[in-house]
C-alpha cells in the first residue's frame, strides 16, 4: 500500500458523504411540497377575529380549532398519524375530525385522507366539490390546488374579503401558516373548493 492510498480513501469518503447529504436534501425538496410566499404571509397576518361574524357554529368550531393549532403547532407527523409525509391534507383531515366532522377515506375507511387527489374524490362523492370558476368560497371551505405557486396542496378558508382569501394550511414551508391571496389569479392554481359545513 503506498502512502497516497489512505489520503485517497479519506478524500473518497468525504466526497461520498457530501454527495449523500446534497442528494438527500434535493430528494427531500422534491418529496416535500413547499408553499412559496404569496401576497401576504403569516408573519404579516393575525388570525382573523371570528366573534362578530355570521358563520355557523360548526364553521366557528372548525376555525377556532385551526386558531389553536396555529398558536400551538405540533410537528407535521402529529397530524399525519405519526407518518412522515407531506401533511397538508392530513392537517385538513385532522381539523375536520377534531371539529366533529371526520372524513371517511374511500380507500381505508380512516378519518385521515393524506392526499389531495383522494380528498378531491371524497368531496366529489359527497356532492361537496365546487370547481373554482363556478363558486364563491366561504369560511370553512376546503381549497384544493393543483399547480401554480401552491403546487398540489390543500388548506382551509378562514376569511373571504372580496376577491381575497385568508387561508390556514399545514405543510406550508413545513409550518402551519396563514396566507392571503387573490384566489381567482391563475398563478395560485386553485382548482376548486369543498363545502362540507353549513
Amino acid at each position: 500500500m503506498n502512502s497516497k492510498s489512505p489520503a485517497r480513501f479519506v478524500l473518497f469518503c468525504v466526497c461520498l458523504v457530501a454527495i449523500i447529504v446534497v442528494g438527500s436534501s434535493i430528494i427531500y425538496r422534491f418529496l416535500t411540497p413547499t408553499i412559496y410566499s404569496t401576497a401576504s404571509s403569516s408573519q404579516e397576518l393575525e388570525f382573523p377575529n371570528l366573534e362578530n361574524t355570521s358563520i355557523s357554529k360548526d364553521v366557528k368550531t372548525l376555525l377556532n380549532l385551526a386558531k389553536l393549532e396555529y398558536n400551538n403547532p405540533q410537528p407535521g407527523e402529529a397530524y399525519a398519524g405519526g407518518t412522515w409525509e407531506p401533511w397538508c391534507a392530513d392537517f385538513v383531515s385532522y381539523l375536520y375530525k377534531e371539529a366533529g366532522h371526520p372524513f371517511q377515506n374511500p380507500n381505508t375507511g380512516s378519518w385521515r385522507i393524506p392526499g389531495i387527489y383522494t380528498l378531491r374524490e371524497y368531496l366529489q362523492a359527497n356532492n361537496a366539490w365546487h370547481p373554482e370558476a363556478d363558486y364563491h368560497p366561504e369560511p370553512g371551505d376546503i381549497v384544493v390546488y393543483d399547480g401554480g405557486l401552491f403546487g398540489g396542496h390543500t388548506n382551509i378558508v378562514v376569511q373571504v374579503d372580496a376577491d381575497y382569501l385568508i387561508t390556514i394550511g399545514g405543510n406550508e414551508n413545513n409550518q402551519i401558516r396563514l396566507e392571503k391571496f387573490q384566489w381567482q389569479d391563475s398563478k395560485y392554481g386553485v382548482r376548486g373548493f369543498g363545502h362540507l359545513l353549513d
